[in-house]
């Protein structure tokens, strides 16, 4: 169970974090214009920034300094997720965001999309200083999976999916930005290391303890509500063979039930030791310690 809380966790990072801070604002203020402002604000409001430390965990595991190019890769990963932030809430017309108004909330979509695409540059600029292609391709790459993934829910709305789909979406919606994020991370310590299927396993394993917590940890769920079918409901659909023509209320109410609770608990676990059983090769470090309590951080 949970024995240290996020910030305990990423204690042995937090002058990095709190450096990242700084050079965020800065890549963010270099081109000064109506929006400037607002985005700093946007972007320092409330966010963990927990792909930001598994940048600087992994950096760190592998005995290599974190220096500016760690953090132009980590500004390139704030500002690409935060876009898709800005993106997200116009899709799903989300007035709050971080129990803030959302910037579509206080603009419009218009300015929000917009926005979202000036992160977006800013996050291909800072790619670009690396002057790595390998990073270049793996951002490329990550871009066009995070819209598949989106593009899949959209036209798959209200309707059950099989654990395999859910995995699937499940990678692409969360699991290949923490992905680029980490195996970015690697490659600019010049090592060797493969943590792909580290990081492929705990992005899945948080993106279904999210969706655990969406039903389980709330009195209605937003994503029933929306049409957006996660693992209890597929569970459920199993004994409930015409589930998705039920009303909303009638779904949350059945899964609800323990079995499907417990069911949802398992598939968390499995990626959550599948996740653990991947850094069994890394030497042993306060910062490797720090990727278990993450991992532990999961489980419910």
């Amino acid at each position: 169970m949970i024995t240290k809380s996020y910030a305990e966790i990423i204690e042995c990072i937090k002058p990095d974090m709190k450096n990242f801070d700084r050079s965020l604002r800065e890549s963010v203020k270099k081109y000064g214009n109506e929006l400037t402002g607002d985005l700093e604000s946007f972007l320092s409001q409330g966010s963990k920034r927990l792909r930001i430390a598994l940048i600087f965990l992994t950096t760190r595991a592998l005995d290599y300094e974190v220096c500016e190019r760690q953090m132009m890769l980590a500004n390139g990963i704030e500002l690409m997720h935060n876009a898709s932030l800005l993106h997200d809430d116009v899709v799903d017309n989300a007035k709050v965001r971080r129990k803030k108004k959302s910037f579509n909330a206080v603009y419009d979509n218009t300015i929000s999309i917009i926005g979202g695409d000036y992160l977006l540059s800013l996050a291909m600029e800072n790619f670009m200083g690396l002057n790595e292609p390998e990073i270049l391709k793996m951002f490329l790459k990550t871009l066009k999976t995070l819209c598949e993934g989106e593009i899949h829910q959209y036209f798959h709305k209200n309707s059950v999916s099989t654990i395999e789909e859910y995995i699937e979406k499940s990678y692409k919606k969360t699991a290949v930005l923490y992905e680029t994020a980490v195996n970015s991370a690697a490659l600019l310590a010049d090592k060797n290391a493969d943590l792909k299927e580290f990081i492929r396993n705990y992005g899945i394993a948080f993106q279904i303890k999210d969706d655990y917590n969406n039903i389980y940890k709330s009195e209605t769920s937003t994503d029933i509500e929306e049409g957006i079918f996660t693992a209890p409901v597929i569970y459920a659909a199993e004994d409930y063979k015409d589930l998705e023509t039920y009303e909303t209320q009638k779904i949350f109410e059945i899964v609800k039930n323990n079995k499907y609770e417990n069911k949802t608990k398992e598939l968390l676990q499995k990626y959550i030791s599948n996740a653990l059983g991947n850094l069994s090769y890394l030497k042993e470090s306060k910062y490797k310690n720090a990727f278990i309590e993450l991992c532990r951080f999961l489980e419910v």
